[in-house]
C-alpha cells in the first residue's frame, strides 16, 4: 500500500481492525501527522507506522504489550487505559509527553529513556521505584506517580536528568524529594536527601 493510500485511509478514519490489530501493514511507513488508534479494540500494535511525526495515541484499547510501537514519536505518546503490566516495547525517546496512566503497571522496565516534557504514570500498581534511573535517563518536566502504592526506593528519581518535580501520594516524601529537584548537586544531593528521608522515618524510601 503506498503512502497516499495510507494517508487517505487515516484521514477518512477507515482503519480496518481484524482480530484485534490494524489490518493494513503500516510498519514501514513514516506518518507525517498524528496517528490516532484510540478505542478501536486493539490487542496488539502490530502494523502501526515505525515513525510518527505527530502524536501517537493508542489509549483505551485492550493492549497488554507495547511491542510493535513506533520506534520514534516526535510529539506525545498516549497508551493510557489499557492492560499493560510493563512498558517494554515503548520508543526510547519521546518528543512530547508520555502517558501510561490507568494501566496495571508493576514496573517501569521498558519505559522511554528520554521524555521531552512530562511523564504521566497515574493510577497503576507500582510499589517501588527501585532502579528507576536505570530505565529513565531524563524527563524534561514533571514525573506524575499519583495513585500508586509506592512504599520504597525513591532516591533514584534524583538521578533522572532535568526532572523538576515528582508527585506522589505520600506528600511528606514528595516534599522531601522536591527540595532536591532539579538535582544540580549530583551525589551530594542524593546523600542529603537520603539522610533527610531516614531522619523523617522513611528508611524504605531512602534507597535506590
Amino acid at each position: 500500500m503506498n503512502y497516499m493510500k495510507v494517508q487517505e485511509l487515516f484521514e477518512n478514519q477507515q482503519f480496518i481492525v481484524k482480530n484485534g490489530q490494524i489490518d493494513d501493514d503500516l510498519s514501514k511507513s513514516v506518518w507525517m501527522t498524528d496517528f490516532i488508534c484510540f478505542d478501536i479494540g486493539l490487542t496488539t500494535l502490530k502494523g502501526v507506522p515505525f515513525k510518527v511525526n505527530g502524536i501517537f495515541n493508542c489509549a483505551a484499547n485492550e493492549l497488554t504489550s507495547l511491542k510493535g510501537s513506533p520506534k520514534e514519536v516526535r510529539n506525545n505518546f498516549q497508551c493510557s487505559n489499557n492492560k499493560l503490566k510493563t512498558l517494554e516495547g515503548a520508543p526510547k525517546e519521546i518528543g512530547g509527553n508520555f502517558f501510561c496512566s490507568h494501566n496495571e503497571l508493576i514496573t517501569l522496565k521498558g519505559a522511554p529513556e528520554r521524555i521531552k516534557f512530562n511523564f504521566f504514570c497515574i493510577n497503576n500498581n507500582l510499589t517501588s521505584l527501585q532502579g528507576i534511573h536505570k530505565h529513565i535517563k531524563s524527563i524534561g518536566k514533571e514525573l506524575h506517580l499519583e495513585h500508586n502504592p509506592i512504599k520504597s526506593h525513591v532516591l533514584g528519581v534524583l538521578l533522572i536528568e532535568q526532572c523538576i518535580k515528582i508527585l506522589l501520594d505520600n506528600i511528606e516524601v514528595q516534599q522531601i524529594l522536591n527540595k532536591y529537584l532539579p538535582n544540580t548537586q549530583g551525589r551530594e544531593a542524593l546523600y542529603d536527601c537520603q539522610e533527610e528521608l531516614i531522619n523523617a522515618g522513611f528508611e524504605e524510601y531512602a534507597q535506590l
